[in-house]
């Protein structure tokens, strides 16, 4: 990831396949197009002009995603950069989106600046043609690479901007933010498996073997990343308004230093409910050891090899303050090397640990509840910051089932 600066505050970062296309595009201009169009025109001139219109391009995808950054900022949200990808761009916006408005602004934004640029570049590309037919054309693709980008992100379901859009008027009229996600989402996958189709018949029709098998490759992609998109809505609400202890486990089993691998062997097998066991060494936390690292320990050095000798120390785990916002699990959690972190309190003492079988089974729970048709909307919204632990929210799981 190569940071490209800030603006208005934000940080602009740019994933590396930014510039293979800036790259690739400058070049199909500069040695394809422009010799073409204007073939008295000299090459470093035709290379600037290349360099101008790409640079205009991912600065329209800027715009777009600028757009929705201003909106979010104006409603009290988070912005904490925008990155740019190899057919797109994606504003990081955070905090808590507490109303089905925020959706519907934060998505229309977006498409809005494409919608004007688009506009822009076709008022200007009329006003230059008669003058210069070959600018005019140029600032003519432009307006259509805008429109383009306008129509994919106004599709109504995830991963686009109309997604977003869908779920705040499904939100706005059934006050259930989860159902509300959970069909934008299929409404995405739906357009998907319709281009996907559209890529079959084009397969079958056997004289476009190859657009059609690049159609299905885009619908495919697109139903992965409206799954993705899902799943990652799903997981962020359900963290809105938690603290990490509220899904912190304080039933981890737990293990001296001086303790033998044997023991931690025996242990996992009568039935702990922790793949991960806690090793102190009197009443602080030294390190973790997992079942596998146990596993694969010879049972005739297990006994006398000490747990120590395979734990992972502390320093090789993310250490999270129990009072920090639960949203910082949703990274920090499955890239630890033992899909864990480990829980403090403000002296920096061992609480306990949150684990991502754990954190799984809290946003399943919550992405059950809000499909129910039996469950309120203020019911789910009640349950949520009632939360105390993890294994709390799960035994209220089993309650609730058993209704």
């Amino acid at each position: 990831m190569i940071v490209l600066g800030r603006l208005a505050g934000i940080e602009i970062r740019a994933h590396y396949s930014t510039l293979l296309v800036f790259g690739a595009l400058t070049s199909i201009l500069a040695y394809g197009y422009l010799p073409v169009v204007t073939p008295a025109a000299g090459s470093l001139e035709r290379l600037a002009v290349a360099i101008i219109v790409s640079g205009l391009l991912v600065g329209s995808i800027l715009a777009h995603e600028m757009g929705h950054a201003f909106v979010a900022r104006s409603r009290g949200l988070i912005v904490s950069g925008i990155t740019l990808y190899l057919f797109g761009g994606l504003a990081h916006v955070g905090g808590v989106r507490s109303e089905p408005a925020d959706d519907i602004a934060i998505g229309l934004a977006g498409p809005g600046v494409s919608a004007l640029l688009a506009s822009g570049f076709f008022v200007a590309a009329g006003a230059v043609m008669p003058a210069n037919a070959q600018a005019g054309e140029l600032l003519g693709n432009l307006g259509f690479a805008n429109a383009l980008l306008f129509i994919v992100n106004a599709i109504p379901g995830y991963p686009m901007d109309g997604g977003m859009v869908l779920r705040g008027i499904l939100w706005r009229a059934t006050g259930n933010v989860v159902a509300a996600t959970r069909r934008a989402a299929t409404a995405g996958k739906a357009f998907a498996y319709l281009i996907a189709a559209a890529g079959v018949w084009l397969l079958l029709k056997g004289d476009s073997v190859i657009e059609g098998m690049w159609v299905v490759l885009i619908g495919w992609l697109l139903a992965g990343l409206a799954e993705s998109a899902y799943r990652a809505i799903i997981t962020r609400t359900a963290m809105e308004g938690l603290t990490v202890k509220d899904l912190c486990a304080r039933d981890v089993p737990t293990l001296q230093t001086s303790d033998s691998v044997a023991t931690a062997s025996a242990l996992l097998r009568s039935g702990a409910s922790s793949r991960v066991i806690a090793v102190m060494f009197g009443e602080r936390l030294a390190g973790l050891v997992a079942d596998v690292d146990v596993a694969r320990v010879p049972p005739a050095d297990a006994e006398s090899m000490p747990i120590a000798s395979v734990m992972m120390r502390t320093g090789g785990q993310p250490t999270v303050d129990a009072d920090c916002d639960a949203l910082v699990l949703i990274q920090a959690v499955p890239m630890s090397p033992l899909r864990c972190v480990i829980v403090v309190d403000e002296r920096g003492d061992y609480i306990g640990l949150v684990r991502h079988e754990d954190m799984n089974r809290y946003v399943e729970m919550i992405e059950t509840l809000g499909n129910s048709s039996s469950l309120s909307p203020r019911s789910l919204r009640r349950l949520k910051p009632t939360r105390r632990d993890a294994g709390e929210a799960l035994q209220s799981e089993a309650n609730y089932s058993g209704d």
